[in-house]
């Protein structure tokens, strides 16, 4: 009874899923464009401003990788898994330790390679845990098919998250103006 509650259940939810991370895109592209102006705001020292932004910008574009992990594991910690998400969270904090480290020392790429690791970390973390799902067979229907994006999912995402996306960048903003006042 439960486990064909899950498998009838998974495709609406993972279009949901895909839905809510691609509608998201315009948002990331927006504060990617607006990263330089938030560090000014902030009073970043000019001698690393650009390095903070390259950093800031690099993650932004990159961050899928973390909302994926975040959702799967949520979905293998739901599905009573939360050894695997731990596990794969430790094999991405190694990698990313490794990769940090030649990165910067081998390839000289700095606070770019850096971001750059941690962007690479995370995204293998979500593909192990969508490996883990898709092993699951015998509680967890896992098919590329469930992926594909429904314009009235992405619509209904769109319409209950950006009240709250505005809010919250608000606050976000108040905070940064906080802290601006707070540091100078």
């Amino acid at each position: 009874q439960g486990k064909s509650r899950i498998r009838r259940g998974f495709p609406k939810k993972t279009g949901f899923f895909c839905g809510r991370t691609e509608s998201s895109a315009p948002t990331k592209l927006f504060a990617t464009l607006m990263q330089y102006g938030k560090l000014e705001m902030l009073k970043t020292p000019d001698s690393i401003i650009d390095w903070c932004t390259s950093y800031l910008v690099i993650l932004m574009v990159g961050c899928a990788g973390s909302a994926y992990y975040n959702i799967l594991c949520g979905i293998l910690r739901g599905l009573g898994d939360s050894i695997s998400a731990l596990i794969y969270l430790l094999v991405a904090t190694v990698i990313n330790i490794v990769l940090d480290i030649v990165f910067v020392s081998q390839f000289h790429m700095g606070v770019a390679g850096v971001a750059y690791a941690t962007v690479i970390a995370q995204a293998i973390s979500a593909v192990l845990c969508m490996w883990r799902l898709m092993r699951m067979t015998d509680i967890f229907d896992f098919r590329p098919k469930y992926l594909k994006m429904k314009k009235q999912y992405s619509m209904e995402i769109i319409r209950l998250g950006l009240p709250s996306g505005i809010t919250q960048a608000i606050f976000s903003m108040a905070i940064d103006r906080k802290s601006t006042r707070l540091n100078s």
